[in-house]
């Protein structure tokens, strides 16, 4: 019986050691798993902060871009209106150089009529 004895405590001593080095390493896996908890933790928080800061600059580059794009609508407008006057002081233009050119001619049948006149006075005045 003492054989069964000795075999028994053996058996318990190993079953002891191999039941506290498994609790053993399941503390450093616990103690690993809450470090790598940590660790993504403090990764999120940081992928949260920069998302944050990304956000505040995309919303400030399209408040510029839309600053930007309402000055140039602006811009056109007055473009748009300085082409607008442009145009009509042209066909003002247009159409007093149209008027000209007509009292011109008329102005040069005149002419014409009293050169046509003043050679038959001419004619009179020599045959007299």
């Amino acid at each position: 019986m003492k054989p069964f004895t000795i075999i028994l405590v053996v058996l318990c001593a190993v079953l002891g050691f191999g039941w506290y080095k498994s609790g053993s390493g399941a503390s450093q896996q616990a103690d690993a798993t809450a470090k790598q908890y940590e660790t993504l933790s403090n990764q999120v928080a940081e992928l949260r902060t920069k998302l944050a800061l990304e956000q505040g600059t995309a919303l400030q580059v399209q408040s510029n871009l839309q600053f930007i794009a309402q000055q140039r609508t602006g811009q056109l407008l007055n473009t748009s209106n300085h082409l607008i006057q442009t145009h009509l002081l042209l066909k003002t233009a247009q159409a007093g150089a149209l008027h000209a050119q007509t009292d011109l001619q008329s102005k040069a049948a005149q002419i014409a009529v009293l050169e046509n006149q003043c050679d038959e006075l001419k004619q009179r005045a020599q045959t007299i």
